[in-house]
């Protein structure tokens, strides 16, 4: 397959349909989780996702999780990337939050601390860092293009953004 080729672009989906096709989709070759939900023990008001991990097929998995992240916290990333069969690697941009994997960073992260959410949601933007205290948008841009999620640049060497946790077999 070609570097970059989308073999299901339907399942590029959020808020769990597309953990859930990584569990029984059998055209996925590979897969790219950005801020994957899915851990055992979410925070109030967040979907409480669990993957099975019983695919039929060897899928190679990148997880790409951030410092920061107040909705997923890391530790949950961590034990759903351990749960994860091989082969599969984790990249953490460091100094960020969920929202560092979309486009305008700083504009997006900032409206949502503004916003007010309802009942369960409320402690979102109270537990937000302000985005002067997180890595830039340029930075977040750079770790996805480095990466092959976005652009056309492959590898990552020496950008100093992540943190990696790797089982590559």
């Amino acid at each position: 397959m070609p570097r970059g080729e989308v073999v299901a672009p339907e399942l590029a989906r959020p808020a769990g349909r597309a953990e859930s096709a990584l569990d029984k989709d059998e055209r996925l070759r590979a897969a790219v989780a950005l801020a994957p939900g899915g851990s055992s023990d979410p925070k109030p008001g967040i979907l409480p996702l669990q993957l099975s991990f019983q695919r039929h097929h060897c899928v190679p998995s990148l997880f790409l999780a951030a410092e920061n992240d107040i909705s997923l916290p890391l530790p949950g990333m961590i034990e759903l990337f351990g749960r994860a069969p091989r082969p599969k690697r984790l990249l953490v941009l460091r100094r960020a939050d969920h929202l560092h994997f979309i486009d305008e960073v700083e504009e997006e992260h900032e409206a949502v601390r503004a916003k007010r959410f309802p009942g369960v949601l409320e402690w979102i933007p109270r537990e937000m860092r302000p985005i002067v205290e997180l890595c830039s948008g340029e930075d977040a841009r750079a770790f996805l293009t480095a990466f092959g999620v976005v652009g056309d640049t492959v590898g990552g060497g020496g950008l100093g953004l992540a943190d990696t946790q790797g089982e590559d077999q």
